[in-house]
């Protein structure tokens, strides 16, 4: 009677303190270390996180599941859904060209985006000039391709498809407000598209109000609740 009663109890203690360390990094978490980057991380108590970081001109963005096990926290992102083939590609309208802003002269850029979710990443992107001319780019995470040209250049058109498909690129002509620009832009209407995040699991020791990465020691820092 007695041993069931103490396996009853260190049960209940361990889940009371484990209940507790969860109870103790939930909040919002501010990265102190890095000056060239500005991240926050924010913990929920239903152990869903949100992340988020501005490094150069890229605007990261990442969500998942989050656990601490022997001081060591865990952040997940869900898989990404398999894809096939390419996403159907709608060019920007006027009004829709109205939120980019002028890029600098010496490139064009390409924005390959899900209305209301974020960039699609991993679209290979062939820019053509008006005499013929092409080059190759591929859209990063948050859905921009970059290609510098030469003096004098005039975008034409454009060809899009999946990195993963073997199919002709779809192609279109570029509009002259878009032209003008520097600017190719289209929307993606299937929101699985923009599934992919900056990255699948992130692990970090729990030192009182902060979070060093075990990999490469960026260290967020617990923002005092108001």
């Amino acid at each position: 009677m007695i041993k069931p009663l103490l396996t009853a109890l260190l049960l209940m203690t361990s889940t009371a303190a484990m209940a507790n360390d969860d109870a103790d990094v939930v909040g919002r978490y501010r990265l102190v270390n890095q000056m060239e980057a500005a991240a926050e991380l924010s913990l929920k108590q239903d152990h869903t996180f949100q992340w988020g970081m501005i490094v150069g001109s890229a605007d990261l963005k990442a969500n998942g599941t989050w656990s601490v096990n022997d001081g060591v926290l865990e952040i997940k992102t869900p898989e990404r859904p398999a894809l096939t083939g390419s996403p159907e590609f709608v060019p920007f309208t006027d009004d829709d060209m109205k939120r980019i802003r002028q890029v600098p002269s010496n490139f064009w850029q390409v924005v390959v985006a899900v209305k209301g979710v974020g960039g699609v990443a991993d679209i290979a992107v062939v820019v053509e000039t008006r005499d013929h001319k092409q080059y190759q780019a591929t859209t990063e995470l948050n859905g921009l391709a970059t290609v510098f040209k030469d003096d004098g250049e005039q975008l034409a058109r454009v060809g899009l498809r999946w990195i993963n498909d073997s199919a002709d690129y779809t192609w279109f002509d570029v509009p002259e407000r878009q032209v003008a620009k520097k600017t190719a832009a289209f929307w993606v209407t299937d929101p699985q598209w923009a599934a992919k995040q900056p990255f699948e699991r992130l692990e970090f020791t729990v030192e009182n109000d902060l979070l060093i990465s075990t990999s490469d020691n960026m260290t967020y820092q617990k923002i005092p609740s108001r």
